[in-house]
Order: C-alpha cells, then sequence, then structure tokens
C-alpha cells in the first residue's frame, strides 16, 4: 500500500493507518520471503508485518511519535475533555511570547488522536 493512495483522514484506527504512520516515518516496505518465512524490512529494522508497531491503537506506540514530533520552538499537547482525546502541536509565533495553535486532531482514543496529529505535522513538513 502506498500512502500516497490513502486518504488517511478516513480511515478508523488499525493496520491500515499504522502502515501509512510507518511510511509517513521513512520506513519502505519490501516484502521478502526466505524459508517460508515473511520479512518485511524497515530502515535499520526489521519487520515481519504482525510486527509493525500498532501506532493507532496502542498509547506506548503513539507516544513515541509524539516524543519526536516537536519541531524546534513547538510543544506536543495532548488535552482529555471528558469524552474526547485532542492531540496538536502548540507552536512559539513570535519574540512577543505568544503561542499558536496547530490544527486539532481529535478522537475517541489518544493514539487515534496523536496519530492523526502525528500524520497532519508529517502533511505540513510536505509543503
Amino acid at each position: 500500500m502506498s500512502e500516497q493512495t490513502v486518504d488517511w483522514r478516513a480511515l478508523p484506527a488499525g493496520r491500515k493507518l499504522d502502515r501509512v504512520v510507518a511510511e509517513r516515518m521513512g520506513w519502505t516496505e519490501i516484502v521478502e520471503y526466505r524459508d517460508d518465512t515473511l520479512f518485511v524490512y524497515a530502515p535499520g529494522q526489521r519487520y515481519d508485518s504482525e510486527e509493525l508497531p500498532r501506532f493507532s491503537t496502542d498509547a506506548n506506540a503513539a507516544l513515541a511519535l509524539a516524543i519526536d514530533m516537536p519541531e524546534r520552538q513547538s510543544t506536543f499537547v495532548l488535552e482529555f475533555d471528558r469524552y474526547t482525546w485532542t492531540a496538536y502541536l502548540k507552536y512559539y509565533a513570535d519574540r512577543f511570547g505568544a503561542w499558536v495553535d496547530g490544527e486539532k486532531m481529535t478522537a475517541n482514543e489518544a493514539p487515534l488522536a496523536i496519530v492523526r496529529a502525528f500524520l497532519t505535522w508529517k502533511d505540513g513538513q510536505r509543503e
């Protein structure tokens, strides 16, 4: 699956969304069979398809994305308001100390909100 053919905003939490995250991280899926075993390779790492981190459903995997996400003069924010998780980057905007919120991504589960914020951030890096 190529992430260019997938509208990640329409995907629910699950393996398709996890693969989009992996591709945005620069991982290239290369499938190879050796001795009847399937291997999927990522830069510096080797995964079989079931070992790909479950970014969109596992809080630990999602938080690893959040740690890598903030750019210089920004901070990652994760909020909960009784029913909904919201994740976004907050940017230091100017020399007067103003902060500007990035696009806020929401979901019923924290890992999904974090993944959506990560993909939004990656989309912004392409511009």
